[in-house]
Formats: structure tokens, sequence, C-alpha cells
């Protein structure tokens, strides 16, 4: 059984029963996502096959999927120590909540919201919950929902290196986004403070840089292009307008940056799949 009701800016309510909900919405939220964030009553550590959850976290995890899972109570546990594979522990953050009875899943572009717990034995029981694929609303749920409940959280798993460089383009990539639908509306659009402390954020690509050099990669990651964006913050700073040339150095800047990120991503995101992350990037930094 499934019914669901349309409510508009791109969310849906639904019930179910007998319905294998997760494995119809994992999939291409999977393919498509730059981190997960699953907050669920109960998780079962102990099923290592390839069609639990654990698994395809797992998986998902040694291929630069940013991961956190937050659970109050741990199924099929015979004692409270956290035995999880290196895989598992070194890249993804495992977060415990013993009053948490919330069931929230994110990713990039869906976010679910209801009862159904993050288990194949919820697809048994009537669940309720809202799909909702605002990009806005999905990350208002992120900071306020899903941070609180992890700065109320005990952090049982925090990964051994919090550094990938894909997580860093996934942001850059973001930002550029964000910057390009600005320049594109407006030119002094972003001199609003919260537009314009975007501009510093391109500064993590040379920390990226590094975490590239320190790892196997052996592709082609450098930029040519330059941009000051120092001296452009400043001037937009103190100065509260942008001028044409800078406009045009920006505007070129952008979609090159862009586009030099995404062939990286795409590079990097295959060589997860076929070598792992573990034996791609050192666990210490």
């Amino acid at each position: 059984m499934y019914q669901e009701i349309d409510i508009g800016q791109d969310s849906k309510l639904l019930l179910y029963k007998n319905k294998d909900f997760w494995e119809d919405i994992l999939p291409k939220t999977f393919e498509e996502s730059s981190y997960i964030d699953v907050i669920t009553y109960n998780f079962n550590f102990n099923n290592y096959s390839e069609k639990s959850f654990y698994f395809k976290l797992k998986d998902l995890a040694s291929k630069g999927v940013k991961i956190r899972l937050l659970y109050a109570k741990e199924t099929y546990m015979e004692n409270e120590e956290l035995l999880v594979e290196d895989v598992f522990k070194s890249f993804v953050l495992c977060a415990k909540l013993d009053n948490n009875h919330s069931k929230i899943f994110l990713s990039d572009k869906v976010a679910y919201i209801g009862s159904a717990n993050f288990s194949v034995g919820s697809n048994n029981n009537y669940e309720c919950g809202i799909i909702i694929k605002d990009i806005e609303v999905i990350e208002k749920i992120r900071k306020t929902f899903v941070t609180e409940l992890i700065e109320a959280s005990k952090l049982i798993s925090i990964p051994q290196n919090p550094f990938d460089p894909l997580h860093i383009i996934n942001d850059l990539i973001q930002t550029l986004e964000t910057i390009s639908h600005l320049l594109s509306h407006d030119k002094d659009a972003i001199l609003i403070d919260q537009n314009l402390e975007l501009i510093p954020e391109l500064r993590n690509w040379e920390f990226a840089q590094k975490l590239l050099e320190n790892s196997t990669i052996n592709f082609e990651f450098e930029f040519d292009h330059v941009f000051d964006w120092l001296n452009f913050y400043c001037d937009c700073y103190e100065k509260r307008s942008v001028n044409e040339s800078e406009f045009q150095i920006i505007c070129d800047f952008v979609p090159k940056f862009y586009k030099h990120l995404q062939k990286i991503k795409s590079k990097l995101v295959k060589l997860y799949e076929t070598e792992g992350k573990e034996n791609v990037i050192p666990q210490q930094i």
C-alpha cells in the first residue's frame, strides 16, 4: 500500500505499508549525493550483507560521500562497545543520543522526515512522512535540526581523517553555484554581507590541493587561472561597490574554476570507486 499527497514546493506527504521504501528512494539519492545525514531511533551494526544499510553507508563513505549517522539504540548488540570495520570507523561519524526518537534522512537534494526508522523492519509497518526536494529548506533542516541533535549527542566514532578533498571540492562547487547565481542577477548582490562572505571560502582550494598532493593521486589538479579573492573581498568590503573590471574578472573566473572542479570531482569519485577512499587518502594528515 502506498499513497501520497502533493503539498507543493517540491514536497509530498506519504503513507505506506509493505513497501520497500528505502530501496525505492535511496539508489538515485546515493548516486547524486555528496553528503548524507541519517537520524534514526535504531541501527543495526551487525549486518554486513550487501543489502544492509550498514554496508551501503560504508560503501558510500569509501567512495567519498560525507556521512553522519545518529541513533539512540544499537540493534542486536551484545555489549555497549561499538565494533565496526575500519573503513566504517575511518569515514563515518557515529553519534548516539539516548532519547532521540526523531527520524530524518538528508542528502543534497532530498529530505525525509517521518515515522520510519532507517531499517528494513520499517517496511512492515504503517509509516507516514514527508519528502522534501526544496534545496533551501533541506539546508535549513541540516543547519538547525540536524546540528541541534548532533550537538546534543555523544560522539561514538569520529572519522580518523575528517579532511577529504572531495568534501572540500563539493563545498567549493556549491559556493561557486551560489556566486554564479548572484552575479547573473545583479552585480551588486555580492556586496550583501552574507553573500560577500562566500568569497573567502574560495581559499579552501589551497587546502584541497595540499590534501591531493599527500594522496596517491597522479592526475593534474592545479588551476592556472588566477583570481585574487582576498583583494577582491577587501575592495568590495571597503568600497561597497564592484567596478566593471573586477566584475568581468570574477565572471570569467567562476565558470572556468567550476568546470575545473567538476573534472577533478569526476576523476576523484571514479578513483574512490575503483581503489577505495582508504587507499587513496592517507588516514592522518
